[in-house]
C-alpha cells in the first residue's frame, strides 16, 4: 500500500511503497525531520502536542540506528515541552524513551532514573500499559546492574500486568528477562522454567524468532551447568527456527547498530556521552 508523504510545494508527494523505501526516505530526510520537530515543539500548544506525539514514532526509527545524540536532544526537548503543556502522558513517554539512550551508553543508573520517573507518572495516571513497558525495561536494566532480586520483583509485577491484559508477546519477553535474573541469582531451576514457558508461549503465537531466543537462553543455561551436549542441541534447534542464523538473538537484544554501540564507545568511536536526564 502506498502512502503519500509531504513534499516540496508544487511537486508530487513522495510515494512510499514498502519498508525499504520508508527507511530510505527517513535516512535522506532525518536531519530536516528532526529540525522540524524541534522547531514545532516551541510553537503553539496545538502544534507542540503534535510534535510530542511524532517523537514517539521517531524513537522506533532512531534507536536501531543508535542515533543517541538525536534521541537525547529530542527526548530532553519533549520532556520540557510536555511539562509546559501539562501533558503527563507525553512526559512519561519521553522519559521512557530517554532511558533507551542511556542503555546505549551503558549508563544504567541514569536509565533507572528515567524509568522510575516515568513509572511515577504511569501510576498517577493509571496507565497500566505504560507501567508495564517501563517495568520491563527497568527490570532488564537492573539485571544488567546485577541487582537481580530487585529485577525479579519488578519483572514479576510486569508479568502480572501482561497476563491481566492478555498480552502473550509481553509474557514471552517478560519470562525471558525473569529467567535471566534468576540465572544471575544461581536459581537455575527457576530460570529454566521461565525459559521453557517463554518458548511455549512463543510457539503458541507462532513467533519463530522468540522461540529461537528462548532456546538460546536455555542453551546458555546448559553451558553454565557444564551440560555442553544439551547446550549444542538447543543451539541447533534455535538455528533451525532462526533460518540457520543467529540473527534472532541479536534482534531480541537490540538491532545490530545498537548492539555494537557500547563497543564503539569503548574504542572512542562515536558521539560523546550525552547529558544527564532532565529530571
Amino acid at each position: 500500500m502506498s502512502t503519500g508523504m509531504a513534499g516540496t510545494p508544487g511537486l508530487p508527494a513522495a510515494r512510499i511503497r514498502d519498508q525499504r523505501e520508508a527507511e530510505a526516505w527517513l535516512i535522506t530526510e532525518r536531519a530536516n525531520l528532526i529540525a522540524t520537530v524541534l522547531d514545532a515543539l516551541s510553537q503553539s500548544d496545538a502544534t507542540a502536542r503534535l510534535a510530542v506525539r511524532l517523537t514517539e514514532l521517531l524513537q522506533w526509527y532512531l534507536y536501531p540506528y543508535a542515533r543517541a545524540r538525536e534521541l537525547w536532544t529530542l527526548g530532553a526537548a519533549v520532556v520540557r515541552t510536555a511539562r509546559r503543556l501539562g501533558d503527563r502522558e507525553g512526559e512519561a513517554w519521553a522519559l521512557h524513551n530517554l532511558s533507551a539512550v542511556y542503555r546505549l551508553h551503558r549508563q544504567f543508573d541514569r536509565m533507572r532514573q528515567c524509568l522510575e520517573a516515568a513509572l511515577v507518572i504511569w501510576r498517577e495516571t493509571g496507565d497500566r500499559e505504560g507501567e508495564r513497558r517501563s517495568l520491563h525495561n527497568l527490570a532488564d536494566a537492573l539485571t544488567e546492574m546485577q541487582s537481580y532480586e530487585e529485577s525479579v520483583a519488578l519483572q514479576t509485577r510486569q508479568l502480572d500486568l501482561a497476563r491481566e491484559a492478555g498480552d502473550v508477546t509481553a509474557q514471552v519477553t517478560g519470562l525471558g528477562d525473569l529467567g535471566r535474573a534468576y540465572r544471575g541469582l544461581g536459581r537455575f531451576g527457576d530460570a529454566l522454567t521461565c525459559f521453557e514457558e517463554s518458548f511455549q508461549h512463543a510457539r503458541k503465537i507462532g513467533d519463530s524468532s522468540l522461540q529461537s531466543f528462548a532456546l538460546h537462553e536455555i542453551s546458555a543455561l546448559c553451558f553454565e551447568q557444564g551440560r555442553n551436549q544439551e547446550a549444542h542441541e538447543y543451539l541447533e534447534r534455535a538455528g533451525i527456527l532462526g533460518g540457520g542464523h543467529l540473527t534472532t538473538y541479536v534482534s531480541w537484544r537490540g538491532h545490530a547498530w545498537s548492539a555494537f554501540f557500547p563497543a564503539c564507545l569503548s574504542l572512542r568511536i562515536g558521539p560523546d556521552i550525552v547529558g544527564p536526564p532532565p529530571l
